[in-house]
């Protein structure tokens, strides 16, 4: 647990030291009050749109997740074998603050950070190696791309990286909580 939020965190950290080295003209130039001024990711909104554009994008990844469960059997032995590595020495008020903490630090950074100064390509292809953990998760490797390039495209549709990061959160809570081997085996 404190490997996967110590990585969250970093994640976050480095995104705001990236904010801050992009700008650190304006900064030397005006001082630090310009900080308040900064807009750090471009499109950051929360309304009643950008949530129910979150619920909604989140539906189609939850249902294409256990469509993938279901009917794709290398997909679910790597769920099974990320549940006995990992879930399965969780505990349920551990989901929370992983979710919150894994869709912030991630899109913060590879939407709101890599994606901007790269492409959506790049963005999701590093996305997918960081959930690489081993030539047994290959597969769940593949589905962090495919998940990344929604993201990606999510946020170069709306501008609004908010919704990349409230779908992040409650697709990882939706999944921490429904990817076990009780829910898989039945």
């Amino acid at each position: 647990l404190k490997i996967i939020l110590g990585q969250e965190v970093f994640l976050i950290l480095l995104s705001l030291v990236w904010l801050f080295l992009r700008n650190f003209n304006s900064i030397t130039t005006e001082g630090l009050f310009v900080l308040h001024n900064l807009n750090p990711f471009k499109g950051f909104s929360i309304d009643i749109m950008s949530i129910t554009y979150s619920f909604l994008a989140c539906a189609f990844l939850i249902m294409l997740s256990f469509i993938m469960l279901y009917t794709y059997e290398p997909f679910k032995k790597a769920v099974i074998a990320i549940d006995n590595l990992l879930l399965s020495k969780l505990s349920k008020k551990d989901f929370l603050p992983i979710a919150v903490l894994s869709g912030l630090g991630e899109e913060l950074f590879f939407r709101g950070v890599l994606q901007l100064e790269t492409s959506i390509l790049v963005s999701s292809l590093v996305f997918a190696l960081l959930h690489f953990i081993g030539r047994e998760f290959w597969i769940y490797s593949l589905w962090a791309l495919f998940g990344g390039l929604f993201f990606g495209n999510l946020y170069s549709y709306t501008d609004n990286l908010f919704i990349v990061i409230f779908c992040h959160i409650l697709n990882n809570f939706i999944a921490l909580s429904f990817w076990n081997k009780k829910l898989i085996s039945e």
